[in-house]
């Protein structure tokens, strides 16, 4: 399933060490699949990071909403507006 060192090492023996491996060889074809198979991961992993860091941002942002919305100043101001109630019906 999965490319052995000990095929490498037999495969560089077998093909000697001087750079002319077959592109046809199984398993510089299993490598290459890899390679891909690696960048496409890595792109699904930028995506990722990015969406954790827009989410985490925003996360952010309501905390910072919130702590406003609780703040005892904006309780004074909408007391001062809303004659003493907060929740006016």
């Amino acid at each position: 399933m999965g490319v052995q060192v000990t095929d490498v090492i037999k495969m560089f023996i077998s093909e000697g060490l001087h750079g002319d491996i077959r592109s046809n060889s199984p398993v510089v074809k299993k490598i290459k699949d890899y390679e891909d198979e690696i960048a496409f991961l890595k792109g699904k992993l930028y995506v990722l990071e990015n969406l954790l860091h827009d989410l985490l941002s925003r996360v952010e942002h309501l905390e910072e909403r919130i702590d406003e919305l609780e703040s005892p100043d904006f309780l004074l101001r909408g007391r001062r507006y809303s004659g003493g109630r907060i929740n006016k019906s």
